[in-house]
C-alpha cells in the first residue's frame, strides 16, 4: 500500500505576513486589555540600606543573619532528604531488586 503524500509546507507570501500580522494585532490587543485591567505588576528593586541610616551596621548584620539561617536551613531539609532516600535503598532491597531482575531475565528466555 502506498503511502499518501505530505502535504507541502510552502505558502503564499501574502498568506504568512498575513499570519504575522495578525498576530502582531493580537498580542497588542492583549496588552492593551491588560493595562486597562491593572494586572501590570512591577517589582521594584530593593534599593539597600542607605548610609546615612542610624543602626545601617545592625541592619546589615541581621540580613546577613537572616541569609546565613535560611541557607543552614536548605542545607538541613537536603540533608534529611539524602538520609531518607538511603533508609530506602539499602544492601536488602538492592538484593531484592537484584533478585527480581535475574527471574525477570530467565522468564524472558524461557
Amino acid at each position: 500500500m502506498v503511502r499518501p503524500k505530505k502535504q507541502s509546507k510552502r505558502m503564499t507570501c501574502h498568506k504568512r505576513f498575513k499570519i504575522e500580522r495578525k498576530v502582531k494585532e493580537h498580542l497588542r490587543k492583549q496588552r492593551k486589555e491588560a493595562k486597562l485591567n491593572g494586572n501590570t505588576k512591577k517589582h521594584k528593586k530593593d534599593p539597600g540600606v542607605p548610609n546615612l541610616f542610624p543602626f545601617k551596621e545592625e541592619i546589615l548584620k541581621q540580613a546577613e543573619e537572616k541569609k546565613r539561617r535560611q541557607e543552614e536551613a536548605n542545607e538541613r531539609r537536603k540533608q534529611s532528604r539524602q538520609k531518607e532516600v538511603n533508609k530506602k535503598r539499602n544492601l536488602e532491597s538492592l538484593q531484592k531488586d537484584a533478585l527480581k531482575e535475574e527471574r525477570n531475565l530467565r522468564e524472558r528466555k524461557l
